[in-house]
């Protein structure tokens, strides 16, 4: 593995939660094989998970582990982590929509976990699913995939994502195409699984156009659909995938919103999104969360009404969270109906030039006041490695395995570079924050 220092072993476990009372059926992974992806050429890939009972899922990329037998974080090489399995990693934590550009030949482990939320936003269970990539030189590009276009007006669409209300018939369009004008795209979807109902069609081989219709039945919702273009190459065909997913009309965009982002600066966060079309939209409420789960108002934004030029926005949050932040928009329309935009997360306040380290869930951590990167490793109380990896400046996230009170030893930087050492207790409170003397 080009991003694990070492494989030592498997670790499996099941747990069943279930003191709600409730059956529940776990999360469906469609992409289940090995991902073949070119060196030096972006990929998008998706797992392609669904919910059979329309629960709400948030994805994480998570730390590989083994049982020694307890859980235990994998080592990873230089350079990579959990959270960042390729060196430029992007991640979506609403759809699993997962964006890199591999840069060494090599195999490549990359956890998924999908936790599982009910309407009143009780945790059901999680699901985790390690994957391995295989970088390789290629002969030829992956396909490239289109946002989604041809769509009636009065559908909601947002930029990952489809509202339809109950009874409403509908058409959208996604584009596949390839640079190689001889190569011949497939396309494949589940919707017609997911959708009862629906019908799939493909027109063309390069550029390959696939239709999704279907009639809105809301009691078939939510679902998250799979769709993935692949160019047939030999030996090794190259794949694009996406999810979309799609929700009720009360859950979903009347605007198109191209992007949204949130930097982190030394004493505030600047929220940045963009909308190539809107109808009727008064305003923007941007929502803040420490945990993804519970959002409160922290400002608001007003609209362009009805427009279908390209316009952006900006709020600054002059009072962040001093740790993880998670940011959404809420928007008005102008009859006071309103919907929600995806989740995006800021990295916690540095907190002047010390190090510091702020508890997150899960036995996560993040590592911060880090003014250029640094080797950290992380030890037992007697000394052993559990793991270990570079923070970049700024700050970068860690993970403990959360064991009891267990104590862990945290070590910044690496021989005589070593700055910084700190005591990290197991089953830390969410937001807990300790600094480090030099």
């Amino acid at each position: 593995m080009v991003n694990l220092a070492n494989v030592p072993g498997i670790y499996a476990v099941a747990t069943v939660q279930h003191n709600l009372g409730v059956c529940d059926t776990s999360p469906i992974f469609t992409e289940s094989g090995i991902p073949y992806v070119c060196v030096g050429e972006p990929f998008s890939y998706n797992p392609g998970v669904s919910d059979p009972n329309g629960n709400a899922m948030l994805f994480e990329l998570i730390s590989a582990r083994f049982g020694t037998p307890l859980p235990t974080p994998v080592t990873y090489a230089s350079g990579y982590s959990g959270g960042s399995p390729f060196q430029g990693t992007v991640f979506q934590p609403t759809t699993g929509q997962l964006n890199f550009t591999p840069t060494i030949i090599g195999n490549y482990a990359v956890v998924i976990e999908v936790t599982t939320f009910d309407v009143s936003g009780n945790l059901i269970g999680r699901v985790m699913r390690d994957l391995m990539f295989v970088a390789i030189v290629c002969d030829e590009s992956p396909p490239n995939s289109s946002a989604l276009s041809n769509f009636p007006p009065g559908l909601q669409v947002g930029q990952n994502s489809i509202g339809v209300c109950e009874g409403q018939s509908f058409c959208v369009d996604m584009t596949f195409a390839d640079a190689n004008a001889a190569a011949t795209i497939t396309v494949t979807s589940n919707a017609l699984a997911l959708l009862p109902g629906a019908t799939f069609t493909v027109v063309g081989t390069n550029p390959a156009v696939a239709t999704i219709c279907w009639i809105g039945s809301i009691s078939a919702l939510p679902v998250n659909v799979f769709i993935q273009g692949n160019d047939g190459a030999c030996p090794i065909p190259n794949i694009n995938s996406r999810s979309i997913l799609v929700g009720d009309c009360s859950s979903a965009l009347p605007i198109t919103l191209t992007d949204l982002q949130a930097h982190r600066e030394p004493d505030h966060v600047l929220l940045l999104w963009t909308t190539s079309s809107e109808f009727d939209n008064r305003e923007f409420v941007v929502e803040r969360s420490s945990n993804g789960i519970n959002f409160g108002e922290v400002g608001r934004v007003q609209g362009a009404g009805t427009s279908y030029s390209p316009r952006d926005y900006s709020f600054k949050d002059d009072a962040p969270l001093t740790g993880m932040g998670y940011y959404r928009l809420r928007q008005v329309d102008l009859d006071g109906s309103w919907t929600w935009s995806d989740v995006v997360v800021s990295g916690p306040a540095h907190g002047g030039s010390a190090v510091f380290v702020t508890a997150l869930e899960d036995g996560q951590w993040w590592l911060g006041g880090i003014e250029r990167p640094l080797a950290w490793s992380l030890h037992d109380v007697s000394g052993r490695l559990l793991a270990s990896g570079i923070v970049p400046e700024g700050g970068g996230s860690i993970r403990t395995m959360n064991i009891g009170q267990q104590l862990y030893l945290l070590r910044i930087g690496e021989g005589d570079m070593i700055g910084s050492n700190l005591l990290l207790p197991g089953g830390a409170p969410l937001g807990t924050t300790l600094r480090a003397a030099r």
